[in-house]
């Protein structure tokens, strides 16, 4: 079973509660212009990181765009990921400031710690530009800022989270702070556990100390605190500075439990042949297969789909080394791999065999895999369609997979593995979680059976 960061060990951990997550395809943003100006020799931006949508574009975190009539020279600057998946901290003039990794980000499975932290006061080159990811200085190349020269951060113009100009980040985002007068090194933000994984800590626990803000600076936890633009509080700045961010093309639903502290499985990009968007988690198939990011050897799981519209859509379990990712039609791997079809089947040992009913668009499959006895059980719109007797391999783990068996017409559908029980505002948010407390389910799991998310698998062992 692979080791996926988001399960502290720590009994004294700090905890994030929440995520923010973003389509690039909704163009979804926060955004704030300050109304004065701030420290631009001087400031650190550290966010955890979870990615989705790889190697298409710029994947801009956090930046500032020029003002109406302005012209570029050192007026903006991004933070965030190049199309190469790399990382990259940039100005609208490359000479003045252009700097990059070597090094790719490239694992959505992950969540990455990232710190850029910037003083341009500083007589060393090397020293004016420095970036932390979980706890790490990374090498940076290109061209470091001249002494003492102002970036665009922290003036007084529009600042975004998420993205700049017409390049929009894709996946999830956790606190976000900004400082305008500091450049703070990583152990104000997080540390390392007693297993050697890079952790987060709250503010003012840290090795570093606590955090001072600054003229403009923030600190995003997407959770409400009484004083917000938004009444859902998605653009709350929670650091008491009351710097908060106007919302676009967000909404509630896009407040979500998978954090750098409980890690949720996903649909992985990296090995499919379908199109995924809502960070990882909608899917349109042509005849193609997408496996999750997090495998379970034992214990009890629960998963749900909707189904958008409705083809020969599969939903199951495959055994890890069976399961060709992107597969046209992965059922074929025999009885390592198990399948309930959308029009009442289930195939095991690749036969297909009469079992429940069919799935229409609208509605919503849930689906139960018990490792420990052998069984499954499938339900629509929470109705059992009956549990039934499946021989998984001892010692082996298993990837949720989605797929169709033909081309004849595209599916779309939209899993949730615990995050929105809405399934991006299609439906009425319901908010069941499992019985350990993890999930944001439509339906209430069965007994005992558990979202597929790094708190839970650390349990279930």
């Amino acid at each position: 079973m692979a080791t996926i960061l988001g399960a502290n060990s720590e009994s004294d951990a700090y905890e994030i509660s929440n995520s923010l997550r973003f389509n690039d395809d909704d163009s979804a943003k926060l955004s704030r212009t300050f109304d004065s100006g701030g420290s631009q020799q001087k400031f650190t931006f550290s966010t955890w990181v979870k990615r989705a949508n790889l190697g298409s574009g710029y994947g801009d975190l956090f930046g500032t765009n020029l003002d109406s009539g302005e012209s570029a020279g050192s007026k903006s600057l991004s933070i965030g990921f190049t199309s190469s998946n790399t990382f990259t901290i940039d100005s609208d003039t490359g000479a003045q400031l252009s700097l990059s990794t070597t090094k790719v980000f490239r694992d959505p499975a992950a969540w990455y710690h990232i710190v850029v932290a910037v003083d341009t006061t500083q007589g060393t080159e090397a020293n004016r530009v420095k970036l932390y990811v979980n706890g790490i200085q990374e090498t940076l190349s290109g061209n470091f800022p001249s002494q003492n020269m102002n970036t665009a951060m922290g003036r007084a113009s529009e600042h975004t989270i998420g993205a700049d100009y017409n390049s929009f980040f894709d996946g999830y985002m956790a606190d976000i702070y900004f400082v305008n007068n500091q450049q703070y090194d990583q152990t104000y933000f997080g540390k390392f556990d007693s297993n050697g994984v890079w952790i987060p800590v709250e503010n003012g626990t840290g090795a570093g100390g606590a955090i001072t803000f600054g003229t403009n600076g923030f600190f995003m936890q997407f959770k409400q605190t009484g004083t917000s633009q938004n009444s859902s509080g998605i653009g709350a700045d929670t650091s008491g500075e009351d710097h908060h961010f106007a919302v676009t093309n967000l909404a509630s639903h896009d407040v979500v439990t998978d954090t750098p502290t409980n890690n949720f499985c996903t649909l992985n990009p990296l090995d499919t042949r379908d199109t995924l968007s809502e960070g990882n988690l909608k899917r349109v198939s042509p005849q193609g297969a997408s496996t999750s990011t997090i495998s379970v050897g034992s214990g009890k799981w629960y998963v749900e789909f909707l189904v958008v519209t409705q083809g020969a859509i599969l939903s199951g379990f495959v055994e890890d080394g069976y399961a060709t990712h992107g597969n046209a039609q992965p059922h074929d791997h025999g009885d390592n791999a198990l399948f309930y079809t959308s029009t009442g089947q289930k195939i095991i040992n690749n036969s297909f065999t009469s079992y429940g009913s069919t799935a229409s668009a609208g509605d919503i499959v849930g689906c139960a895999f018990d490792l420990d006895n052998d069984t499954a059980q499938f339900f629509i719109n929470n109705s059992s369609q009956g549990t039934f007797s499946k021989t998984y391999t001892t010692g082996a783990s298993y990837f949720f997979a989605a797929s169709d068996v033909t081309t004849a017409t595209n599916s779309t559908d939209f899993i949730n593995f615990g995050h929105d029980s809405s399934f991006a505002g299609a439906k009425t948010a319901q908010n069941n979680s499992d019985g350990n407390g993890h999930g944001d389910f439509y339906y209430s799991p069965p007994s005992g059976f558990l979202a597929i998310c790094t708190k839970n698998v650390a349990e279930t062992g």
